[in-house]
């Protein structure tokens, strides 16, 4: 009787189970159980540079999606890369299908290898203008977060299906779907070559700054690097790092400027109808309603004009000049070459404004004799000060900055393009052809000048900047910033290079070496490839 009760309840067991896979709604969530997707590749655009180079999936590496078992374990030890014994156990006794990423490809049971794009490379360009993709893939900083929606929305993510057990351990693998890249993204004004020129020379000469190159009569930034860099590898560690900052893209910061901004007073001047001939007789010092400022050769400089002043870089010439100007005529000129306003590089891709003092303010007399050698209320990003030596050379025009040309589906051809505001006169022909050759006199006439070619190789003109910062170090010493903004030509185009360098003993020492280097490889390239 009761092994008769026994085969009863099995059986009635049985049929029960058996209704249960024929119904419908049961069966196919049993069907869903037993299939499991591997994703190796998100698929996500690439970013381009302006000449179809691409800034990220330039590298290649291996990834392997592995069914685990006893008889594959030893294989993928052997070349697992960034995976500790301990962590590949762990993955094994889940018995999950699993992706690892490999130094190559190999010969193993249930093991498919596949050559992948690598997102960031082990020497990756232009860190801070592409940004990267948090733990999710979405875009996080930069180029990534400004075009995440065209970035993640591109097809091409790459899967394969298993076949799994009711323990979720594979059984055969099923099928592949999807491609392994995905050539479409967003094509950007930089240069590849000139990024890396400008990457190599900031870490060798910048622990903390920036460096910008524009092409002075587009506006289109050809290189941009900020100093430390940092790798997403470590980006933790970037994060906790508060003394060094290195995430912080320093070349859309506002800082302060200094003598980089006599270049303003003197278009001011020259538009005001001041002759280039106006003179000072610097004493070491100047005194304006009661407050003394001092020139930084205390002995003083003796009669200069404004080509002498600029080449000087004289402090107490400055604040004279200015006192004859109309202040708001000095702030519209200020203006008009982007100082006070944000630059939107590319969609989502915005610059610092940087403070600029109103009209107002600058009719006070401290106000205005601050200004006028870029200290006080003043602060400006690189890219302003690359716009405002660009308006120069173009003869008064200046460009509106850019970053982003437009987007590809191939990788080759734009087919959507940015279009940039047009080029806006802020000051007269001759006013930015007398400033010009003040500038080529700074660098080629100068003696002890650091931004000069050392044996004639180009001609570059440009100002040196040491702004005070206000900051203090451990020993009471107050921070400078040294900057220099200046041009030369190279292979026909003329190009405008800012160098920042924070904590600097001046904009001679520690960023005009700079601007040099780079001068010299990009002359050296260019008459390389004529």
């Amino acid at each position: 009787i009761v092994f008769c009760s026994l085969v009863l309840v099995f059986t009635l067991l049985y049929l029960r189970i058996a209704w249960l896979a024929a119904t419908p709604f049961y069966a196919e969530t049993a069907q869903s159980q037993s299939r499991y997707t591997l994703a190796l590749t998100q698929g996500r655009g690439t970013i381009y540079d302006c000449n179809g180079n691409r800034l990220v999936n330039a590298e290649s590496g291996y990834l392997a999606a592995v069914m685990p078992s006893q008889e594959n374990f030893a294989a993928v030890a052997s070349h697992a890369v960034k995976l500790s014994r301990q962590e590949l156990e762990q993955l094994w006794e889940q018995g999950k299908p699993c992706v690892v990423q490999v130094d190559g490809e190999f010969d193993s049971p249930n093991t498919w290898i596949y050559q992948v794009p690598i997102r960031y490379g082990e020497d990756q360009l232009a860190q801070h203008v592409v940004g990267y993709t948090d733990s999710s893939g979405q875009g996080a900083a930069g180029v990534e977060r400004g075009y995440e929606s065209l970035l993640a929305s591109e097809d091409g993510g790459f899967s394969l299906t298993f076949t799994v057990d009711a323990f979720g351990r594979g059984v055969s693998m099923e099928e592949a779907t999807g491609k392994l890249d995905n050539s479409a993204g967003v094509v950007l004004t930089l240069d590849r070559e000139i990024q890396q020129i400008c990457e190599t020379t900031g870490e060798q000469y910048l622990e903390q700054g920036a460096v910008v190159v524009m092409e002075a009569a587009t506006g289109k930034l050809r290189g941009v690097a900020t100093f430390p860099s940092y790798s997403t590898d470590q980006l933790a560690e970037a994060v906790a790092d508060e003394e060094n900052t290195p995430l912080m893209n320093r070349a859309f910061q506002a800082y302060a400027v200094g003598s980089v901004f006599k270049i303003v007073t003197a278009a001011a001047a020259l538009e005001q109808g001041i002759s280039p001939d106006f003179t000072h007789n610097c004493t070491g010092s100047i005194t304006v309603d009661g407050t003394i400022f001092r020139c930084h050769h205390l002995a003083g400089h003796g009669l200069l004009d404004l080509k002498g002043a600029l080449m000087e870089s004289c402090n107490p010439y400055f604040i004279a000049l200015s006192q004859q100007l109309d202040p708001t005529r000095f702030w519209q000129i200020a203006c008009g070459l982007g100082f006070g306003c944000s630059a939107e590089l590319g969609d989502n891709l915005i610059t610092a404004s940087g403070a600029l003092p109103d009209p107002e303010e600058l009719k006070n007399s401290g106000a205005m004799s601050n200004f006028s050698f870029g200290q006080g209320a003043l602060t400006a990003t690189p890219v302003q000060l690359a716009v405002m030596v660009s308006c120069v050379v173009n003869g008064g025009w200046a460009p509106s900055p850019s970053l982003v040309e437009g987007t590809t589906q191939n990788g080759t051809d734009l087919d959507t393009q940015r279009i940039s505001p047009q080029l806006t006169q802020v000051m007269s022909q001759e006013t930015a052809s007398i400033l010009k050759e003040d500038l080529l006199a700074c660098v080629m006439e100068q003696p002890g000048q650091n931004a000069t070619a050392p044996n004639g190789e180009y001609v570059a003109g440009g100002k040196t900047g040491t702004a005070q910062t206000g900051q203090m170090d451990k020993n009471g010493e107050e921070y400078n910033n040294g900057w220099f903004a200046g041009f030369f030509n190279a292979g026909g185009t003329d190009y405008v290079v800012v160098v920042l360098s924070q904590q600097a003993e001046s904009g001679n020492a520690d960023a005009a070496p700079v601007f040099r280097q780079i001068a010299l490889e990009m002359t050296a390239k260019y008459q390389t490839q004529a």
